[in-house]
């Protein structure tokens, strides 16, 4: 809990961080559903945190004016796999308890940070920011996060009676119409990596082959990051994507729907169909998302043989 001085501490500094006008030339994308970031790192600097979430031109405080359908902010402890998760129902760049939220993750240095500002295309609108999902699989707390649409009766389609009744949805109740599309995708994701063995990058690429069969190109809004506390993966189909390799000082990998300066400067923007493995220590790896197609030829139970 923080403490009331430190609390009223944060308020105050809300005073500094006011929406400034927007100019739409330097937002690459204005027509995201939703806008994610993610940091890894040994210990996450806490500048950097601020600057991304909460001062620069870009950051995801002021990309609320377009994503106003809440946010979430959150972070596993270096050497913790619980991962804590603030959430808020009013949009980031009005709700002081964002900045709070973000200050407090500042000074936590997590191996994980992630936050998310949703604008709402499926499910219920009126509730704090449901991004990321968290379940608890393989002993491990599993975090993901979608920026975009198209998926949900995809999805719903692809995941097998039996597992969804073991793993029903959080949010919407039993009203099929109230589930979020993106908590469907990550089920979805979830039931591939049992199914693989919890075999990440191959599990994932049977996912986006599965969507690549249904849905068409021109439709297909796929972005997302997932992580278990200790790596971290991003997709980009769709929407804009980029990472970044920062060894100043602290060593740290981030992933963003775009990046929070007025200009692009060292972030690199991920390709449609690429997924990037980001870790504490080493340098992002960017892979072709086919390369993982059509590794699976035999599913008995947990059993999997791959080409």
């Amino acid at each position: 809990m923080v403490s009331l001085s430190v609390f009223l501490t944060l308020i105050g500094a809300n005073l500094f961080f006011i929406p400034a006008a927007y100019s739409f030339d330097n937002i690459s994308d204005t027509t995201h559903e939703c806008r994610l970031w993610a940091a890894i790192s040994d210990g996450a600097p806490a500048n950097m945190i601020i600057n991304h979430l909460l001062t620069l031109p870009n950051s995801l405080k002021y990309l609320a004016q377009f994503n106003n359908d809440g946010w979430a902010a959150g972070y596993y402890f270096p050497c913790h796999d619980i991962p804590i998760i603030y959430r808020g129902q009013m949009p980031a760049y009005t709700d002081p308890a964002y900045d709070s939220a973000v200050m407090q993750i500042s000074t936590m240095e997590p191996r994980v940070a992630v936050a998310h500002i949703r604008r709402c295309s499926s499910g219920p609108c009126d509730i704090s920011n449901p991004h990321p999902f968290v379940r608890i699989k393989n002993g491990k707390h599993w975090l993901m996060a979608h920026n975009g649409t198209n998926v949900k009766q995809v999805v719903l389609g692809l995941i097998r009676p039996d597992y969804l009744a073991s793993n029903m949805p959080k949010y919407g109740g039993s009203d099929t119409n109230l589930w979020i599309g993106s908590e469907l995708y990550f089920i979805y994701i979830l039931q591939t990596l049992e199914d693989f063995s919890w075999e990440v990058k191959p599990a994932l690429g049977h996912v986006i082959q599965s969507l690549h069969d249904q849905i068409p190109e021109i439709s297909r809004y796929l972005n997302f990051y997932l992580t278990d506390g200790l790596t971290l993966w991003t997709y980009r189909e769709g929407h804009t994507l980029f990472y970044r390799y920062d060894t100043t000082n602290v060593v740290h990998s981030e992933v963003a729907s775009q990046y929070p300066s007025v200009t692009q400067e060292d972030w690199i923007e991920i390709e449609d169909a690429q997924i990037v493995t980001l870790t504490c220590d080493n340098t992002p790896l960017v892979e072709e998302i086919d390369i993982y197609f059509d590794r699976q030829s035999v599913i008995m139970g947990n059993s999997i043989t791959n080409k």
